[in-house]
């Protein structure tokens, strides 16, 4: 019957870790890409040129973007942030998607190398052909957050497919970073407090700090007893002024009532009781051998 209830005990505290672990996981942290940057061709591959741009996709949202640097180690250095274990990421090198994709990973750090096939047509016998005409369609996705570098970007598509660009929408533009606030970082924000960042707006003043080893004037032994010792019984039971006991009674409460730890405060008063205990039996034979000599005289 033990080892059932330890059995479903074992379970029930799995279900609760399951349950309320996740509600305090870190955040996900970015996926971090580098490698070469390669055009293929029908004729061979040739380097991508300085300063084209690479965009990582997770839908229809950039989440990330860098350029092409051939004076680095690598062509490209690439941050994805802001995704999900299992996402599938998709880069593009210039306007084109390159061949490669990828699943996101937190704090993943991949090498990975890209490539863009360029597809020729087939040459066909030169004939003439009526013009046709073709009106592009663009549609665009929402903007995406203002990044550090001070742009944003989004991903425009040609519904038509007309291979044309010349009414196609901006895909970057300039914006204002704001850095995100945050609890901790140092600085009191408008939207912060005393109350609700301790760390950045400082203690509110009047509220005492209970555990800093200073008995303050508005703590006492039954709010902070860390601070100011614990009560004894009467201490607890009322707060009213009474007469402090003088004598050997006094010294020894004020002794007790010195000691904070409560292992030392019952060891001393087990030692004052067995001296008690020993006095009180050394007294007692005393009397009793003082009247065995008097009924001899007797």
């Amino acid at each position: 019957m033990k080892l059932k209830n330890l059995i479903f005990l074992f379970i029930f505290l799995e279900l609760i870790g399951f349950l309320i672990v996740p509600s305090f996981s870190q955040p996900l942290l970015p996926h971090f890409f580098y490698g070469e940057v390669r055009i293929i061709t029908s004729k061979g591959e040739i380097e991508a040129k300085d300063g084209t741009p690479i965009y990582a996709f997770i839908g229809e949202e950039v989440k990330g973007v860098t350029t092409v640097n051939k004076t680095r180690k690598w062509d490209y250095y690439l941050v994805v942030s802001d995704g999900k274990n299992g996402d599938l990421i998709k880069f593009k090198i210039g306007d084109r998607w390159a061949d490669q994709t990828y699943t996101f990973i937190s704090g993943g750090n991949t090498n990975l190398n890209l490539t863009v096939t360029l597809k020729e047509r087939p040459a066909y016998p030169t004939r003439s052909t009526p013009s046709v005409s073709c009106t592009e369609n663009w549609i665009c996705s929402e903007w995406s957050p203002c990044y550090p570098n001070g742009t944003q970007y989004r991903n425009c598509t040609d519904l038509n497919r007309c291979g044309t660009t010349r009414n196609k929408p901006v895909e970057i533009q300039n914006c204002t970073y704001i850095p995100p606030t945050y609890c901790g970082d140092g600085i009191c924000q408008s939207d912060e407090n005393c109350s609700s960042c301790e760390i950045d707006c400082g203690r509110c003043p009047g509220i005492p700090l209970c555990g800093n080893n200073i008995c303050e004037e508005d703590e006492n032994c039954s709010t902070c007893p860390e601070d100011c010792g614990i009560c004894s019984n009467e201490t607890a039971i009322t707060s009213a002024p009474q007469t402090k006991p003088s004598g050997l009674i006094g010294i020894t409460g004020a002794i007790i009532g010195s000691v904070k730890s409560p292992t030392l405060r019952a060891l001393i008063i087990v030692i004052i009781i067995s001296v008690v205990i020993v006095i009180f039996r050394k007294y007692f034979y005393i009397e009793i051998e003082k009247r065995e000599k008097k009924k001899r005289k007797r």
